[in-house]
């Protein structure tokens, strides 16, 4: 098994994070190592990424896929993956696109796992989720529960029901805030069939109303 890069060092190489980008990075490897795996039903052989920032996910995402897109829009960044990972770019195995997810347009791909900018959380869900691709995305905590929210629940509103449209959420893991530089919520959607999964966690699928 291939040795996993550290989080602290990869941040450490990549210098520090631009205040003006929402940068705030995941370092727990327990959370990290476990977020590939609520994508293991989903077919993994081209995988989006969506802010990499210092490459900690992006360096799990390697071990389990066939081949992945990180997009970043920080070029001190993207220059940082493209040296960090320069064997999987070489091999095929990784292609970096420096801009802004909004705006690039995105590759052809199977899956997409992120743990998206909190800044923009809303615009990158709703860009990504008409896709129609299984997606494993991580939210800042209260914006991930008014995803989820059932129609009699306090939280639920019209964040639910635009969410809702494209997606039967349900939660899938909290990550603690000394995890990470913010609190999250971890969710999945898959496409297709729905799937009996464990409760913990929040999967979605496109709904039969979608076009």
């Amino acid at each position: 098994m291939t040795e996993r890069r550290d989080p602290d060092a990869l941040i450490r190489r990549a210098g520090r994070g631009n205040p003006d980008f929402d940068q705030h990075f995941l370092v727990d490897d327990r959370v990290l190592d476990r977020i590939p795996t609520y994508a293991e039903a989903f077919d993994r052989s081209h995988v989006l990424e969506v802010g990499p920032g210092p490459g900690a996910l992006t360096d799990r995402l390697l071990a389990v896929a066939d081949r992945v897109t990180a997009v970043e829009r920080d070029p001190d960044l993207a220059a940082h993956l493209r040296e960090e990972f320069v064997d999987a770019r070489e091999a095929g195995r990784l292609t970096v696109i420096e801009g802004d997810a909004l705006d690039v347009e995105l590759p052809d791909y199977t899956c997409c796992i992120s743990n998206l900018p909190y800044s923009a959380s809303s615009e990158l869900a709703f860009r990504l989720l008409p896709e129609g691709e299984p997606t494993v995305l991580m939210f800042q905590h209260e914006f991930a529960e008014r995803m989820a929210a059932d129609v009699d629940d306090d939280a639920y509103g019209r964040l639910s029901v635009s969410a809702q449209h494209y997606a039967d959420a349900r939660w899938s893991k909290k990550c603690p805030r000394r995890r990470s530089t913010r609190s999250r919520a971890c969710a999945r959607r898959s496409s297709g069939r729905r799937r009996a999964i464990p409760t913990t966690r929040w999967t979605t699928r496109r709904s039969s109303s979608a076009s």
